[in-house]
């Protein structure tokens, strides 16, 4: 029996929720699962990011609704993979051309052992593609 192109989208994301799993050490949620929350979160940042890059007429925001934002966004992260205690340095891409949920690159160079993808700067995606 042949494997779809959506079997195999869904066993990549599957794939990938374990290795999240293992570098947070999370537990009590699936992997699919926890791969869709963060994807919601991503996509919710990607959008605010691709609206912050207009002509400043339709969104306007202070540094300091900014920076609630980022934290508000950080905090519901790390409720999923507590990555403030497992002593990884998520941070949110502010560059709509790219991923929003990475791992800085230092932690990824210093920890050869985690397996996440990479983009071209050496970061780790929280959310890649697939």
């Amino acid at each position: 029996m042949r494997t779809t192109a959506k079997q195999r989208r869904d066993a990549e994301i599957c794939a990938h929720g374990m290795k999240l799993i293992r570098t947070f050490e999370v537990e009590d949620i699936l992997p699919v699962t926890l791969y869709k929350k963060l994807h919601r979160i991503q996509a919710r940042v990607q959008t605010r990011n691709e609206r912050r890059c207009g002509d400043g007429r339709t969104f306007h925001e202070t540094d300091q609704d900014h920076a609630a934002f980022e934290r508000r966004t950080l905090d519901s992260i790390n409720r999923l993979i507590d990555f403030r205690g497992a002593g990884v340095p998520v941070i949110l891409n502010t560059d709509p051309r790219g991923y929003a949920l990475k791992v800085r690159e230092s932690y990824m160079r210093d920890h050869p052992e985690c397996s996440l993808p990479k983009d071209w700067g050496g970061y780790g995606l929280l959310v890649p593609d697939f």
